[in-house]
């Protein structure tokens, strides 16, 4: 026997509205047992200046040490959830670009390319002069 929260009419059968108030009522699931509500995240919708904030200091955490020990305190960081999952989406993104780099570089040298040979070749004076025409 079921009774309305808001009303206070017992129903004799579990139904999805009440018949006197309209109140929509819980069903069960299978097993007598309620069903759970979806978690709800107190996470506001990020907005386009901190994205581009993020992305600034994703970017330059290459170069800067700086911004590579914020790129890591902001992805382990729980503070902000939206923050720290861009973050570690670009920690891992960084990963894969290393290990590709790696697995180029080896497979570069199982072939037979020697990069000091590339180095010796190279003609700066020539770099240095395309450049000045160029700008």
């Amino acid at each position: 026997m079921t009774i309305c929260p808001h009303c206070g009419v017992s129903l004799a059968q579990p139904a999805s509205v009440c018949p006197n108030c309209g109140l929509r009522l819980r069903q069960e699931a299978p097993g007598g047992v309620p069903p759970t509500d979806r978690p709800r995240f107190a996470a506001s919708p990020v907005s386009v200046g901190r994205y581009l904030l993020w992305w600034t200091v994703a970017l330059f955490s290459n170069a800067e040490l700086v911004c590579c020990v914020l790129t890591f305190v902001f992805a382990f960081s729980s503070s902000d959830r939206n923050r720290a999952n861009f973050f570690r989406a670009v920690l891992v993104f960084k990963l894969f670009a290393v290990l590709l780099g790696m697995i180029a570089v080896l497979i570069l040298v199982l072939m037979g390319f020697s990069f000091t040979d590339l180095l010796n070749s190279f003609d700066f004076g020539a770099a240095w002069q395309l450049l000045r025409e160029v700008f």
